[in-house]
């Protein structure tokens, strides 16, 4: 009998602590959702802007050559053997965009 008081009283104060956490962890997780969201924004706008300085750097006549930028996964891909990598003409400039 005095188990059966005491469970229910363990169940009771399980109960209540139980409402007393559950507020605040849910605004832990949704401050921590608001975060992941500013930092995917943010990263997406940086991936923009390097994206919009490469192109501008690349200019109007290199055309073809901003075509081999890969948006999906933000990489350009250089042919050592094309670039002429180690070569003079290398360390001049010269270098070519592989596709």
């Amino acid at each position: 009998m005095n188990t059966n008081i005491e469970y229910e009283q363990l169940i009771v104060r399980a109960n209540v602590l139980r409402g007393e956490l559950h507020p605040g962890i849910e605004t832990v997780l949704n401050d921590m959702i608001r975060f992941k969201v500013h930092i995917e924004k943010r990263l997406e706008d940086y991936e923009s802007f390097v994206a919009d300085e490469v192109e501008q750097e690349l200019g109007g006549d290199n055309a073809a050559k901003t075509s081999n930028w890969h948006s999906s996964d933000q990489i350009c891909l250089v042919d050592p053997l094309k670039a002429g990598v180690g070569t003079p003409e290398a360390r001049q400039g010269g270098n070519e965009v592989m596709r």
